[in-house]
């Protein structure tokens, strides 16, 4: 197809909408310049339908600013992974030794009491050691608990 002389004419009647009668009789004679109006006219349409409907865009800066937060939290996180399962392995294993070693320092334990006992004045002082001894072993089991229950927490 050939350029016409009236293309550039055409293409800005067709984007803002006002016409002469000469254009419109063109435009019904040449090819060219038909399509070209029918291109236009589509082409501002659907210019005009996305500046109407789309958002504004955010702020370049925030959005780079966003991007880098993400991607540090997302390299924290499989930084901190491999601390985490061996700060959970720790706690089993030391909940697996402290079952283990239990009833072997049991009669440790009991040895000890008899001879906090042979130097006690009173007769009841066994059973004073052992109540703190139990409350301290419980605390510490709660405490233990409330660790691995924090970080299971954690992942979710």
């Amino acid at each position: 197809m050939k350029a016409c002389g009236f293309s550039e004419r055409v293409r800005q009647a067709a984007s803002s909408g006002v016409w002469t009668d000469e254009l419109r009789d063109h435009c019904a004679a040449c090819e060219p310049c038909a399509e070209t109006t029918l291109v236009t006219a589509a082409l501002c349409e659907d210019a005009a339908f996305i500046n109407d409907e789309a958002p504004p865009l955010p702020d370049p800066t925030v959005l780079w600013m966003r991007a880098r937060l993400e991607r540090r939290q997302r390299t924290s996180r499989r930084a901190l992974q491999g601390i985490v399962w061996a700060h959970r392995a720790a706690l089993f294993l030391a909940g697996v030794i402290g079952l283990l070693l239990v009833p072997k320092l049991w009669p440790m334990i009991a040895k000890s009491a008899d001879v906090v006992e042979s130097f006690a004045t009173v007769p009841s002082l066994p059973l004073t050691l052992i109540g703190p001894a139990l409350v301290l072993m419980m605390c510490f089991a709660v405490l233990a608990l409330m660790a691995i229950w924090n970080e299971l927490a954690e992942e979710h």
